[in-house]
């Protein structure tokens, strides 16, 4: 931008700071418009149990009928969001998403004494933590 508007200063006055990361579960709860890898299915999420689908018109890169076929459970498979739009011809599929949720890892557990305890983020923790194996809360 600065090419366009020389010596102005183009820095935000407050930083927007860094991307906070999806949680696994959450990429499909909080977006409605779906589509298969493949691109032949269109979907709509309209509640946690109804899911509107649309197919691919014939000849068509980008484009979806109007026609609804409805889906009482969530549809099989591997989904990317998307971003759509309506025009005359149909629905138009403007972008997609192929980032894919990773299943969430099971903390590490260790074993202390009698009880079983999270691993602690820095491993070599555990190289100088012993104890003996009758520990009692008290």
């Amino acid at each position: 931008m600065e090419f366009i508007f020389p010596g102005h200063n183009l820095t935000l006055i407050h930083p927007l700071g860094k991307w906070k990361q999806e949680e696994s579960n959450n990429w499909k709860t909080l977006w409605y418009w779906f589509v298969t890898p493949d691109g032949i299915f269109l979907y709509f999420r309209l509640s946690k149990h109804i899911w509107h689908r649309f197919v691919k018109q014939d000849k068509s890169h980008r484009l979806y009928h109007f026609d609804i076929i409805e889906l009482t459970e969530e549809p099989p498979g591997e989904l990317h969001r998307a971003t759509v739009e309506s025009n005359d011809r149909g629905i138009q599929l403007l972008n997609l998403s192929t980032f894919q949720a990773q299943p969430e890892k099971e903390t590490p557990m260790i074993k202390l004494g009698q009880y079983t305890i999270p691993s602690p983020p820095l491993a070599w923790t555990m190289e100088y933590l012993s104890s003996p194996p009758d520990i009692v809360e008290k």
